[in-house]
């Protein structure tokens, strides 16, 4: 989804709202506009689900960016050639998750 904000958005993060219930938000291809304002136009998405701790959390991260079809896709490539582009955006982004799960559920 397209968004649009006075203030530029997080590329990941999590907000957590009551009974262990998260929104989980990706912003990519963040573009900054400079009109008679100063605004940001970027890609949105955000999942909902259940998070209590690390292990909960980190997948529902992955799903802002890759399906489970996505993951199995990838890890079969990487199977025949680890240094594949695609596998090794993915093991950034998974990285970047790990990352932002461990600061949120310590």
């Amino acid at each position: 989804m397209l968004a649009e904000s006075n203030f530029r958005p997080q590329e990941l993060s999590v907000l957590k709202l009551s009974g262990g219930m998260c929104e989980f938000v990706l912003c990519e291809n963040i573009i900054k506009k400079i009109d008679e304002r100063i605004s940001y136009q970027y890609e949105l998405t955000m999942v909902s689900g259940k998070a209590f701790n690390y292990s909960e959390s980190v997948p529902l991260l992955i799903r802002l960016k890759y399906s489970q079809s996505d993951e199995m896709e990838l890890m079969n490539k990487a199977i025949l050639n680890n240094k594949d582009a695609d596998y090794i955006t993915y093991r950034q982004f998974v990285e970047r998750c790990k990352e932002m799960a461990k600061s949120n559920f310590n």
